[in-house]
């Protein structure tokens, strides 16, 4: 299947092209997989970009885990965010019916837009 999604992951530096889907009967046990947590949230990045996080990704209590899991700074869209440990990107139409989007970049691409710390 083609990729549909962007999976950072900043212990690694990497940014790995994934395919996902949330309506899948075991998507969000895959997600929590994926992501390596328990708690899950998304963020706006764009109109129809979202990054989906460990739901304590951007808390100070998370901070004391910032060298273990990674932490990096996302530009997309001049929104810049603090994220700590991996993320997936991924486009999705805005509405009722909201329907997975084509990747709007590559991992090189997206890789330009990050910055490790």
């Amino acid at each position: 299947m083609e990729a549909n999604a962007l999976l950072i992951d900043p212990a690694t530096r990497t940014v790995e092209e994934v395919y996902w889907r949330e309506v899948d009967p075991k998507g969000l046990l895959e997600l929590y997989q994926l992501l390596d947590c328990e708690g899950i949230e998304t963020i706006l990045v764009s109109k129809n970009g979202r990054l989906w996080v460990n739901s304590e990704a951007k808390t100070e209590e998370e901070l004391p885990m910032a060298e273990q899991r990674g932490f990096f700074v996302i530009d997309t869209h001049d929104i810049p965010a603090n994220i700590i440990g991996k993320a997936l990107y991924q486009r999705t139409s805005v509405g009722k019916n909201r329907r997975i989007l084509k990747l709007d970049m590559d991992a090189e691409e997206m890789m330009e837009r990050l910055r490790w710390l």
